[in-house]
């Protein structure tokens, strides 16, 4: 083990597994994290990153150069156009990415972009009176304006994060107040600008952020 240049701290590993394999260096922050490592002595591994190519199946991982970090420092998995990318657990597979990019979770074949085969658990809000401007952090809002009226503030769409987010908003309570949902400035609500009241025990409501600029109802 010793540093390099730049100050990376490197490790010399024997590797065992593949006879074509004499030894590897891996590059090392000083929070231990992994910069770039390279095995040396096999042909389809490539220095400068992890970069496995056996036959183009391709796995990367921080494509870099000896001693440097790599640019942009991100983790990438990547096969060719007919292979699959499989997570696997306690000998059981749990996710898989098809090659035309569909994701299931524990569906080994899933037919849509997201197939989920369980359960979901998603953020759930308990609000009171007053007001609540919702984020990225949020999902079904539950209302009680027992003490008062409930304001729900929609995020602006002029953000592109903020579109096409998905909000479940509910009125829980019996009481006379309202569940107002209110929009930004200049922004709608089904052609509403402004509030859009929830007035009646257990009335719901789920909005979408559209891809320009105003919600709907869905």
């Amino acid at each position: 083990m010793a540093k390099t240049s730049s100050g990376l701290t490197q490790l010399d590993i024997a590797v065992e597994l593949d006879p074509n394999v004499t030894s590897s260096n891996v590059f090392f922050n000083e929070d231990l994290s992994v910069i770039w490592g390279a095995l040396e002595g096999e042909t389809n591994i490539s220095a400068g990153g992890v970069v496995f190519d056996s036959g183009a199946n391709t796995f990367t991982i921080n494509a870099g150069g000896p001693g440097v970090p790599p640019s942009p420092p991100d983790l990438h998995l990547v096969t060719d156009a007919a292979s699959e990318i499989l997570l696997t657990t306690n000998s059981l597979q749990r996710m898989v990415i098809t090659s035309a990019g569909l994701v299931g979770i524990n569906q080994a074949i899933p037919g849509s972009t997201l197939t989920v085969e369980g359960s979901q658990a998603v953020s759930v809000t308990n609000v009171t009176a007053g007001a609540t401007t919702l984020d990225d952090t949020h999902y079904a809002i539950f209302a009680d304006c027992t003490a008062g009226t409930c304001v729900v503030r929609l995020p602006t769409t002029a953000t592109p994060a903020n579109r096409d987010r998905v909000y479940v908003i509910k009125k829980v309570d019996a009481s006379a107040n309202p569940v107002n949902v209110q929009t930004p400035v200049g922004i709608a609500l089904d052609g509403v600008v402004g509030v859009t009241p929830l007035t009646v025990q257990y009335q719901s409501m789920t909005v979408c952020a559209g891809t320009n600029s105003d919600w709907f109802i869905i």
